[in-house]
């Protein structure tokens, strides 16, 4: 019975890794009960095989099924890092409009579907703004989306030249617009429609030069095309309409006071200073944010259904190597850290592989003219480091029950398993 016992031993060892042709098994039992390896003897020269080496030998030995395993894992990772970067630069753009040229507070029209639906009447509410304590100064804009030189969706801003705001543009080539026939176009925007200072425009059978090209922060300005405010009017047939306001408080003043006191004068209207406040009069960013968490969410749930499937899998193919691994002294506690660890390896590749790939994805966004005008990805280290850990994480809770269910195997039974 003994010498059946080594026999099947070595065998199982030999599945393990560590043993071949030619090669004599050394199985110390006690070291192998107080220490983290085996060792294996190759001729004259005894080479110790210790706990980590057995894990790597795991993972190598299945190699299509190991890389596969990774691939799930880090298409969930790919998406958290490539969502959670477009979703924080829609949140920058986003702010960044709020506080553009000195800004301090955007107004809307309250009650509609989306802030480009907004409709305020430009002198009646511009007069009564004016009068609210702490506001230093307003300035006016009209926004459509309109089809521009080929491009369906082209945002286009009407702005007073005068405004305060309109005055505080960083000009890279040309000057500010002036007539009603000129036009203005941000860096991306002149990329996407191939214009410069000089050449004209075509919109909706109109023509219109182009006397200056513009820079800012704001991805979406950048992308855009501003005229006269009058000429949008008319071009768009809202004779005295505009979409929001642009309110500079006064110094000393903090702006979120200022709100509430314009809420207050003008029940018909919002007044934001922040975006977290843009739900206001717009929906689209927390339902962008809610995809994202919903992504990452069933990302990390299939990713831990892969690992769960690949271990729980891995662990049926080897009782019998786990019950000698058992009956040679090793514990239940040291079974389940082999199969941790071999998650926990598949969870730490799939990371390696999966971050720099969500940063490509996020980064393609850019790579097209149609999208580069509206998206431009925020890469912040902590938003990084959560959907790294949470790919590990999801790996390790994936090789739980596999886990658990090799250190309830009982050598004896293991053994006779074929």
């Amino acid at each position: 019975m003994a010498c059946a016992r080594l026999w099947s031993a070595q065998r199982a060892l030999y599945r393990l890794g560590l043993g071949a042709e030619g090669v004599e098994l050394s199985v110390g039992v006690w070291g192998i009960r107080r220490g983290w390896g085996l060792s294996y003897t190759a001729g004259m020269e005894t080479r110790p095989l210790t706990f980590f080496g057995m894990t790597l030998r795991n993972l190598y030995r299945q190699r299509l099924r190991t890389s596969l395993t990774i691939l799930g894992v880090s298409v969930g990772v790919v998406a958290m890092v490539a969502f959670t970067a477009v979703v924080r630069g829609m949140w920058a753009a986003t702010q960044g409009s709020i506080t553009a040229g000195g800004t301090d507070l955007l107004v809307f029209q309250k009650g509609v579907a989306g802030d480009i639906f907004s409709s305020l009447d430009e002198k009646k509410t511009e007069a009564s703004l004016r009068a609210v304590p702490g506001v230093a100064d307003v300035g006016a804009a009209l926004t459509h989306v309109m089809p521009v030189g080929g491009k369906p969706f082209f945002i286009t801003f009407g702005v007073r030249p005068d405004d305060y705001s309109s005055k505080s543009t960083t000009l890279i080539a040309g000057r500010t617009i002036k007539a009603d026939d000129e036009v203005a176009l941000g860096k991306l925007a002149a990329s996407a429609l191939d214009k410069k200072v000089g050449d004209t425009l075509s919109i909706w059978g109109r023509e219109y030069k182009v006397v200056g090209i513009f820079e800012t922060e704001v991805v979406f300005y950048n992308g855009a095309l501003v005229m006269n405010l009058t000429a949008l009017q008319k071009l768009t047939k809202r004779p005295g309409l505009v979409t929001t306001f642009q309110v500079k408080v006064a110094p000393g003043e903090k702006p979120v006071e200022v709100s509430w006191r314009i809420e207050k004068a003008n029940p018909d209207v919002v007044a934001i200073a922040s975006a977290s406040q843009y739900n206001k009069v717009d929906n689209g960013l927390d339902m962008i944010a809610k995809l994202q968490v919903a992504v990452s969410v069933l990302s990390t749930i299939v990713g831990g259904l892969i690992v769960l499937n690949t271990m729980w899998m891995s662990v049926h193919e080897r009782t019998k190597e786990i019950g000698v691994l058992r009956a040679v002294g090793w514990s239940r506690r040291r079974v389940i850290g082999m199969i941790l660890l071999e998650s926990l390896g598949v969870g730490v590749m799939a990371c390696v592989i999966g971050t720099p790939l969500g940063f490509g994805l996020a980064n393609a966004t850019t790579l097209w003219s149609t999208t580069n005008r509206f998206i431009q990805p925020v890469f912040d280290a902590a938003p990084v480091l959560v959907s790294m850990v949470v790919g590990v994480a999801l790996s390790i809770l994936g090789g739980f029950a596999p886990a658990w269910r090799a250190s309830r195997i009982s050598p004896v039974e293991a053994l006779r398993y074929e």
